[in-house]
């Protein structure tokens, strides 16, 4: 049996202290807390239920970085979910903290079949949430763009796989946000990345495009022209359309990014239009020049 979940050895290392269960693994995490040597320690530090207790049990002080002890956790202890979980709630101020145990979490719990590890949804789940983390850093954002780059690509290729799936079951007639959604268990956490997904996916069409341009050209005021970009966008995927209207922060995310995209290509195409009015003219003026 572990350690800390063992009464009689516990009892045995502090017989002089006040007998209890809970008393006999505060003394133990103290010791531990204090740095004090402890037979079995390498037991204690691949325990999950230890060293989660032992993340919370750190505090921030001037002698000693409390978030190193994620330097400590065994295998088995990073492998689990509940570790993890509680690295990013205690740690959510420290980004390469988090980013450095969630890479090592990913590739503790891969697995030899691609499958399973892409449908895995607590791994994505801390993927996400870890990615999300480190975005809120947005003092010190471009200190973290080679880990968003390495974490966004690990989201990317397991979207890319279950989307390629997708086609194999486009009968039953369910959107690819559906679809996604379905994999990953509807997690609270993953359905915003996955309606992200799914907007630039429908913005990369060549449709979504030419729809776009052809708002974008009307002589209208934008928030004129941003209901009928909407409308066309919500048509794409319903799944998606459902997700978005019920969720204001990823409506009011879509809504951003469809303002910039018309004002994108608004801007575009007046520039091509100034630019081809201009050579006309030059064009007039080497005709009348011509003898």
């Amino acid at each position: 049996m572990k350690l800390y979940q063992d009464w009689e050895k516990l009892s045995k290392m502090y017989p002089d202290r006040q007998p209890g269960w809970n008393n006999f693994r505060s003394y133990l995490m103290q010791s531990y807390i204090n740095g004090e040597e402890i037979e079995g320690i390498d037991e204690l530090e691949n325990d999950p239920d230890f060293m989660m207790n032992a993340i919370f049990a750190c505090v921030p002080s001037d002698k000693y970085d409390y978030a190193a002890i994620m330097n400590l956790c065994g295998d088995d202890a990073i492998k689990s979910y509940f570790v993890m979980d509680t690295c990013l709630k205690r740690f959510y101020s420290r980004p390469e903290v988090i980013a450095k145990a969630c890479k090592k979490y990913i590739s503790l719990n891969e697995t030899k079949n691609h499958i399973t590890d892409y449908m895995n949804t607590q791994t994505t789940e801390i993927l996400v949430r870890t990615i999300s983390e480190i975005r809120n850093d947005k003092n010190h954002i471009e200190d973290h763009l080679e880990d968003l780059n390495e974490l966004g690509e690990i989201l990317k290729t397991r979207f890319d796989y279950i989307l390629g799936l997708y086609n194999l079951m486009i009968q039953e007639g369910k959107s690819p946000f559906t679809f996604l959604a379905e994999h990953y268990e509807n997690n609270r956490h993953i359905l915003p990345f996955i309606a992200d997904r799914i907007l630039s996916d429908i913005l990369n069409t060549s449709t979504a495009d030419i729809k776009l341009c052809s708002i974008a050209s009307e002589s209208e005021e934008m928030d004129k022209l941003l209901p009928k970009a909407i409308s066309f966008v919500m048509s794409f995927d319903k799944g998606y359309s459902d997700y978005v209207c019920a969720n204001a922060v990823c409506y009011n995310k879509m809504e951003k990014r469809l303002r910039e995209e018309l004002i994108r290509r608004a801007i575009f195409m007046k520039y091509e239009k100034s630019n081809m009015l201009k050579n006309r003219d030059i064009d007039r003026m080497i005709i009348v020049k011509k003898p």
